[in-house]
C-alpha cells in the first residue's frame, strides 16, 4: 500500500492534514510511511501535481474520491455535516481500510463467494418434489429490485461512494445504502446492468458485496 500527501508550503490546512493521517493510520491499525510531495517543488510527479492541498492518496486515488484537475487549489472537504480544509482522520481511514481489504488475495474464498452469488440470482421452488419455475432476478427488459449486503462500510463516507459508484452504472435508476444494516436496495433495468455488474462495481472500491437478492419495489 502507498500512501501520500500532497500539498502546498505556503496551506494553512497541510499540517492539520498530516496530524488527520498520522491518526487514521492508528485508527485503520495500518503501519506503513507516507510520501509527501511539494506541489511546486521539483521532481514531484505530474501524477500528483493536479491534486489540491492538501491530498491524501491511497494507492494512487484520492481519499475523498475526486480526480485531478488543471485548476486544483486549496480543497474544501465535506464530511459528515462538517466542512473542513483537511481531509477528515475518519474519510482517510476508509480509504485505508478499502485499500487494504483490495489487498487480500482472491483465491478459493472468492471463488465461493461467487458461486454463493450465482445460485441465489435463481431460487427455485419445488413444493410438488419436482423443480417448478423459478423466481430469478428480473430478465432483460424489465426493471427491479435487489438488495446487496456490504461488508466492510465503516462511515458516512464508505456509503456515499458505494451509492456514488451505484448511479454511476448505466441502467440503475436508482440507490439506497444503509449503513446501520449494511445493505444497498438498487432499482435497475435489467437489460441495461446486471446483478453482477452491481456487485462489481462495490467490489472494486475494495468491500465486499454478498449475494444479490430480490427486493420489494414497493415505494
Amino acid at each position: 500500500m502507498t500512501v501520500e500527501l500532497v500539498y502546498d508550503p505556503d496551506c494553512p490546512n497541510a499540517a492539520e492534514a498530516r496530524t488527520n493521517l498520522r491518526r487514521a493510520l492508528v485508527e485503520a491499525g495500518i503501519a506503513t510511511q507516507w510520501v509527501e510531495w511539494n506541489r511546486s517543488a521539483r521532481g514531484t510527479p505530474a501524477r500528483v501535481k493536479g491534486f489540491g492541498s492538501p491530498t491524501v492518496l491511497v494507492d494512487g486515488r484520492d481519499a475523498a474520491g475526486a480526480q485531478p484537475s488543471e485548476a486544483a487549489c486549496w480543497r474544501i472537504y465535506e464530511f459528515a455535516g462538517a466542512r473542513s480544509g483537511a481531509p477528515p482522520a475518519e474519510l482517510i481511514a476508509c480509504a485505508l481500510v478499502a485499500a487494504k481489504r483490495r489487498e487480500r488475495p482472491s483465491g478459493a474464498a472468492r471463488a465461493l463467494a461467487a458461486l454463493a452469488a450465482a445460485i441465489a440470482l435463481v431460487r427455485l421452488a419445488s413444493p410438488a418434489g419436482g423443480l417448478a419455475a423459478a423466481e430469478s432476478i428480473p430478465a432483460a427488459s424489465s426493471a427491479g429490485t435487489v438488495a446487496i449486503p456490504i461488508e466492510g462500510m465503516t462511515c458516512a463516507s464508505c456509503a456515499a461512494q458505494v451509492k456514488k459508484a451505484l448511479r454511476a452504472l448505466d441502467g440503475v435508476s436508482d440507490v439506497e445504502v444503509s449503513l446501520e444494516h449494511r445493505i444497498a436496495r438498487v432499482r435497475y433495468t435489467a437489460d441495461k446492468v446486471k446483478p453482477e455488474d452491481l456487485v462489481g462495481a462495490i467490489d472494486r472500491l475494495g468491500y465486499k458485496a454478498g449475494p444479490p437478492t430480490l427486493a420489494d419495489d414497493a415505494p
